[in-house]
């Protein structure tokens, strides 16, 4: 089970690079959403919208808190 909301968003994309690459964020970026645990705020509209796009199952819930 993943340790935070941000590894859960990982996840769900299929690992850092797969998320780097359909979110359009660099590795970096995702990496340091994981070494803070969670999707920066600015960005959880755009995950969830993206997520939709490319058919990737993840709620509002589960980026923000990981449940």
């Amino acid at each position: 089970m993943p340790a935070s909301p941000a590894s859960l968003v990982i996840s769900r994309f299929g690992g850092a690079a797969k998320c780097s690459k359909l979110t359009g964020r660099s590795r970096s970026t995702i990496y340091r959403w994981l070494a803070k645990g969670r999707v920066d705020q600015g960005a959880v509209d755009d995950v969830l919208r993206l997520a939709r796009k490319h058919r990737v199952k993840l709620t509002r819930s589960e980026v923000l808190l990981g449940v």
